[in-house]
């Protein structure tokens, strides 16, 4: 029983082996805020644009059936606005900050923008309950770690003014330890499909 308004925030890259941990945030959550290469299934769904970046092709029915079921229900589904995107993913690789329709087709978007980790902030900023499963980009890389860092920081200031936070999933957990936050969080699970 989450103390109310429950909010969740999913990242990580494929839908297909979060399907069943959505199904059940639609029965609880009230905001599910979702960032990472996984959102960009959710925006395709909804035909917006979304450059040449990480789409999972196989679920984009499955992401339609989640807006809908999530309309119906009168929970919101937060995307990003704006991301961080590149030509590729290596360390040296020239990224820049794009709204949406910005994204040209060679580029991919591998973090979540400042304006959407504004508006996710300023969105988690009522939650009385925070559960957080996937990191928002790929954290591996420090130019696309900034989103997740963002998050985890405004995650963690919850947890100060004694809002449950929960973490859950290995590379969220890896993340989280790299910037040095492991203990800013009511809970921390690290086991595989946490």
């Amino acid at each position: 029983e989450p103390e109310k308004p429950y909010m969740v925030i999913l990242g990580g890259s494929k839908i297909s082996g979060k399907i069943e941990l959505i199904d059940n945030f639609l029965q609880k959550a009230d905001t599910i805020l979702i960032g990472g290469a996984m959102a960009f299934t959710f925006l395709k769904a909804q035909g917006k644009s979304v450059g040449g970046s990480l789409v999972d092709e196989a679920n984009l029915e499955v992401a339609q059936k989640i807006l809908k079921t999530a309309k119906d229900k009168n929970i919101k589904i937060e995307l990003p606005v704006d991301v961080v995107c590149a030509a590729g993913m290596d360390e040296d690789t020239s990224w820049r900050v794009a709204y949406l329709d910005e994204i040209k087709s060679s580029e991919k978007g591998f973090d979540i923008g400042p304006e959407t980790c504004m508006n996710f902030e300023m969105i988690l900023s009522t939650a009385k309950t925070v559960v957080w499963n996937g990191p928002l980009g790929v954290t591996e890389i420090q130019s696309f770690a900034t989103g997740t860092q963002a998050i985890a920081s405004a995650v963690k200031n919850l947890t100060d003014q004694g809002i449950t936070t929960i973490i859950g999933g290995g590379d969220t957990a890896a993340a989280i330890e790299e910037m040095g936050f492991s203990d800013g969080y009511s809970h921390i699970s690290t086991g595989g499909g946490a």
